[in-house]
Formats: structure tokens, sequence, C-alpha cells
């Protein structure tokens, strides 16, 4: 996939999609005016994907440029196109079940990711353990290979609440 599949992609991640109509009790219930927004909808999606491109551009071309579009092929980076634009490393569940989580990361950090995940599959949960000092919540170890736990024991104090402890 290519940079700029990979940015439309991201814009529509953040964009609605809406029915025409809905039946509710057997009856058809058009859209009402203000969900007839396609006109803004559209042009958010064009700021937002011209915002990521014009970023995307201004990069200089080095081994972070690189780096940094090989995470976002494998998906391995969020980007937010909000009033700027944002990264961030996805660690849902990580740490605490059911929290919908991440942690932001900037370009001087992309190197750190990327050894990360040199070290381990797991390498976007590595990092954003040793980002928060903090070890995973004890059930996601059984994601991890054994061989690899001391990876995120290192990360951080052994925890004592209910989630993080390890039977």
């Amino acid at each position: 996939m290519d940079i700029k599949s990979i940015f439309y992609d991201k814009v529509f991640e953040f964009t609605g999609i809406y029915p025409q109509a809905i039946i509710k009790n057997g009856v058809e219930h058009k859209r009402t005016e203000w969900q007839e927004g396609w006109n803004a909808c559209f042009s958010d999606i064009n700021e937002r994907f011209a915002k990521l491109e014009s970023w995307w551009e201004a990069l200089p071309q080095n081994e972070t440029k690189e780096k940094l579009e090989k995470l976002l092929t494998e998906d391995n980076l969020f980007l937010h196109a909000g009033k700027e634009v944002r990264m961030s490393v996805n660690c849902s569940d990580l740490f605490f079940w059911a929290c919908s989580d991440f942690e932001e990361i900037t370009m001087e950090e992309i190197g750190d990711l990327i050894n990360c995940y040199n070290e381990t599959q797991f390498g976007g949960e590595l990092w954003c353990c040793r980002k928060r000092k903090m070890r995973p919540q004890s059930a996601y170890y059984d994601l991890i290979p054994k061989t690899e736990w001391a990876l995120f024991d290192a990360a951080g104090e052994e925890r004592d609440d209910p989630d993080g402890k390890r039977a």
C-alpha cells in the first residue's frame, strides 16, 4: 500500500458513515437537514488528507522518514490529523482491561519504537511499557512468548494492583 492510500485510510478512520434513512417501528425516517452534512464531511476529509500530505512532504527524506513509512504500512503507528498531525502507538488493554488507550510518540522517538520491534513482534507494546515505565497487566503476558517476558519485566517495577499481579 502506498503512503497516500494509508493517509486516506487514516482520514476515513475518523469519518462516520451515515445511512440515508432508518426504519424504526416499521416507519422509514429520512435524514434530517442536520444529518445531511455531506459537504462539510467531504470538506473535512479533504482538509485532513491535505494536512497529512503536507506534513509528509515537509519531512526530510532520511532514515527516520523511511522508518516512519514502514511503521505506517505495517499499521504499527496511528496518525491523527486535527489541528496538527500527531502520531501515537496503540496500547489498548495493555495496562488495564477494557481500556482504550494510546501513547503519543514524537519523531525523535521513532528509532526507539523501531528498536522495540527489532526485539519482539510486540514492539509497540514494549515501547509503551518502557515509555510509561510500567509492566503490562498480568493477563497480557499470556499473549507474549515466555522467552520475552523479561523485556517487559524490565520496563517497570512489579505491579501490586489487581490487574498487574502475575500468578
